[in-house]
């Protein structure tokens, strides 16, 4: 399986693959931010979601690839339910995963506009998909 698969955890039906092609070259996983290995405060940059506090994502998925509208609309449908879960190949487990993260709505830029104004043929730039994990993302 040469894919990451984002999967909505109330219907297991619902999901979404996205292709390693997509990804940045030698990624195939969310990337774990380990913070407290690594021991550096200045390491990542937070997110702040209310008055002294900040979130630090806690993997990033960065997509490589210009997308159409039409081909990026399924994962945004899904991460737009924010919690899901990402069922993905862990070199350090040598096995398939799923994990349980909440994923922050990703904004991509446009980079290109259809002469036609069909919407479907909207291309957006290259972008990072930010997911926290509240629990153990490790285990």
């Amino acid at each position: 399986m040469d894919k990451i698969k984002i999967i909505n955890p109330a219907d297991s039906t619902d999901f979404f693959e996205i292709p390693w092609r997509w990804l940045e070259r030698g990624t195939y996983a969310p990337t774990l931010n380990d913070l407290e290995s690594s021991a550096e405060r200045g390491k990542m940059t937070g997110h702040l979601s209310r008055v002294r506090c900040a979130e630090v994502p806690a993997a990033t998925l960065p997509i490589a690839k210009r997308l159409k509208q039409s081909e990026l609309y399924p994962l945004l449908k899904l991460l737009r339910k924010v919690k899901i879960n990402i069922y993905y190949f862990e070199k350090y487990e040598n096995s398939y995963v799923t994990k349980e993260f909440y994923a922050k709505k990703p904004n991509p830029s446009i980079y290109e506009i259809p002469k036609d104004n069909n919407t479907d043929n909207i291309i957006y730039d290259k972008f990072t998909i930010e997911f926290s994990g509240y629990g153990d993302i490790n285990s």
